[in-house]
């Protein structure tokens, strides 16, 4: 506090002592006049504000505010102007680069002129960017921070290119002292990027680095000087994000190493050079394990080290397996489920080779199912200590629940199915069987949505254990029976839950249908597996979709009944039509047939809804004939000879006909039930 504000302070105090004072004189006054004379009644309201009157003792001198300057906090700086940032800042950053290219130019029209040796030219470019360094220091000391640092990122650059050109273009030095002259230059622009508290510095920095092992290459491989070189660089990257929050010079060290890195291992890697390999990713994943890059590199590390052991006839696979699960837990522990997951099953599929996995059978199967297990109990762990969270956070901490066991059943059923089949059914049940109970805990908890996502990975496993231990057609038997129980059960429960796990099961019977049993030969018209298997989920998805309440489920259900019973009819057309003609004419035969039944389908569709009243079945049937009429003016007529063409219009004209002679005979009625429904 200055002199001249004590001095004000005081003056106050003294002011407001006096006035002090005078009041309590005047009260005195007022109390020994009260016994005698009446005290007045107070003067009626005025609406407009009298001159004061002076008062009897000197005004003390204003109060001075010193707020600002007593507590000392900082006025926010007004935004930069347009005009300042373009001066400042990209002036400066263009000017420098034009200086480079200047100098560049100057030095290649003296070296071409022979101004200079060889000894004198690096000489120049190193005291020049020293110099230039000495600017920039020299410019920051006098508050002149963005032309600082502009010339340090001036000298930097020079000296890069000297220390190179020493080696590179004159070889005066050997190439062991330019790589440590780069290597110290780059250490250089580290910490004066720290002083300057510029991250355009680090970057260069790291860009001059990254390149230094790739301008000073001899050919030969040295991983073991590689990668050590680039852990120090990314360390220093990691050093800045976490001590200035440069998170843009941890992203440029990672991707440039990583890009070196897969250079070297397509061009150079072989199995005896699997030691630094294994090396460099886990150096990266220890020095960014607290950066945010840590999700990034618990996907990148495991796979790194999969391509590391992915040649056949490994022996190291224990040693692999064992630093895949250290990464995965140590994902797991640090609540990185998502990338813990991505890790291990993508190194696993990068380094698995089917004709060395039956050797070590019991190898990956300990391996996989120990990770699961692990990641089983972290997800369980998270649902149950989690709080309630956004719908969103709630998807993404149900994922773990629901991709894990899909992965880990391919991965162990590949190692089963060959060489032990007969335990692969009871492994099915097995992993059931771990859902099953994760539903019952998870049940106890109160977290609804796991449990339903636990149920519904229980059944699948049980609806998978039945193609598992059955074959063939069999296997969507079981699942029509299957789905066709559940929805009878939603239905007598009204259980939406066990509604959805039924239309599951039937979306597996759609699948298996189309993938597997159309597949199936058959050598009788309709009298065969292939037509039985399609009759009875056909009628599996009609009893579903009377069970299903009345929605958008249950009409689905309904069409996709239609629809597969259609399809079996399809089937069994072309495979009669080349039983029954020649291979010339079969095809002919095949298109005309698919189009008469289609449209004889479609004809008794639009009957039963006449019949049945009910508009979905009139609605199907006019879109199975639409599908037929496009089909033979779009298809069938470049596609048919005279007389299959023929045929085929004259039967699709009579069954369009007819059925528009059952709109127009029963339009009455149609007109009432459209006005009912």
């Amino acid at each position: 506090m200055t002199p001249e504000q004590q001095a004000a302070i005081l003056a106050r105090l003294d002011g407001m002592a006096a006035n002090i004072a005078e009041l309590y004189r005047r009260l005195e006054a007022l109390e020994s006049n009260q016994s005698t004379h009446p005290v007045p009644p107070p003067p009626p309201p005025t609406y407009y504000t009298p001159t004061p009157e002076p008062p009897p003792f000197p005004e003390p001198p204003p109060f001075p505010e010193p707020q600002a300057e007593l507590h000392h906090e900082p006025q926010p700086e007004p935004a930069p102007a347009l005009e300042s940032t373009v001066g400042l800042n990209w002036l400066n950053r263009i000017g420098v680069i034009t200086l480079v290219l200047g100098v560049a130019f100057l030095f290649k029209y003296a070296v071409d002129n022979e101004w200079i040796g060889p000894i004198g030219r690096i000489a120049l470019g190193i005291l020049a960017g020293f110099a230039t360094l000495a600017a920039g220091e020299f410019t920051a000391r006098r508050d002149q921070r963005i032309f600082a640092q502009g010339a340090t990122a001036l000298g930097i650059s020079i000296l890069y290119l000297s220390f190179y050109a020493a080696y590179g273009f004159y070889h005066l030095t050997a190439i062991e002292v330019s790589f440590a002259a780069m290597a110290l230059t780059t250490a250089l622009a580290g910490l004066l990027a720290i002083r300057y508290n510029a991250v355009a510095i680090s970057l260069l920095a790291l860009i001059g680095g990254l390149l230094t092992p790739v301008v000073l290459s001899t050919g030969e491989d040295r991983p073991w000087i590689l990668f050590p070189y680039l852990t120090l660089l990314c360390a220093g990257a990691a050093w800045l994000e976490r001590r200035q929050s440069w998170k843009l010079s941890s992203t440029l060290a990672l991707a440039g190493s990583a890009i070196l890195f897969a250079a070297w291992f397509e061009d150079r890697f072989s199995s005896d050079d699997r030691a630094p390999a294994i090396f460099f990713p886990l150096a990266l994943y220890a020095l960014f394990s607290t950066s945010y890059l840590q999700p990034v590199l618990q996907v990148a590390a495991p796979v790194a080290l999969g391509f590391v052991f992915q040649p056949a006839g490994n022996p190291q696979s224990l040693l692999y397996f064992s630093l895949l699960l250290t990464l995965s837990a140590a994902g797991l522990l640090l609540r990185q489920p998502l990338p813990a997951l991505a890790g291990f099953w993508l190194s696993y599929i990068a380094a698995f080779q089917p004709q060395r996995a039956q050797d070590e059978l019991l190898l990956h199967f300990v391996a996989i199912t120990l990770f699961f297990a692990i990641s089983f109990a972290s997800t369980l762990r998270d649902l149950i200590t989690s709080a309630e969270s956004e719908p969103r956070d709630q998807a993404l901490q149900l994922l773990p629940l629901a991709i894990n066991p899909v992965a880990y059943y391919a991965a162990g059923y590949q190692l089963l199915h060959t060489a032990h089949a007969g335990w692969a059914g009871l492994f099915t049940v097995a992993v059931a069987a771990c859902f099953a109970f994760s539903a019952t805990l998870l049940r106890r908890h109160n977290r609804t949505n796991a449990t339903l996502v636990s149920i519904v990975i229980a059944i699948s496993f049980l609806t998978l254990a039945a193609p598992v231990q059955l074959s063939a057609w069999r296997i969507t038997l079981a699942w029509v029976v299957e789905a066709a129980a559940l929805a009878f059960i939603a239905r007598r429960l009204n259980s939406s839950r066990t509604t959805f796990l039924a239309a599951l099961v039937l979306i597996l019977v759609a699948a298996r249908l189309i993938a597997v049993d159309s597949l199936l030969s058959s050598e009788s018209t309709l009298l065969n597996p292939r037509f039985f298997v399609f009759a009875f989920a056909a009628a599996g998805y009609f009893f579903s979709a009377w069970c299903f309440p009345r929605s958008a489920l249950a009409a689905a259900t309904y069409i996709a009944g239609h629809i597969t019973l259609l399809s079996a009819l399809q089937l069994e057309n072309y495979d009669h039509c080349r039983r029954a003609f020649a291979p010339a004419d079969a095809s002919s035969y095949a298109l005309v047939g698919a189009s008469v039944i289609a449209a004889a389908y479609g004809f008794s569709l639009v009957a039963l809804g006449v019949l049945r009243r009910t508009r979905i079945d009139r609605l199907l049937g006019l879109l199975t004939l639409a599908a037929v009429v496009a089909k033979l003016y779009l298809y069938d007529v470049w596609m048919l000879g005279r007389l299959f063409r023929t045929v085929a219009f004259v039967a699709l004209g009579i069954l369009l006909v007819s059925a528009s002679y059952l709109y127009s005979r029963y339009r009455s009625r149609l007109a009432s039930l459209l006005e009912e429904e």
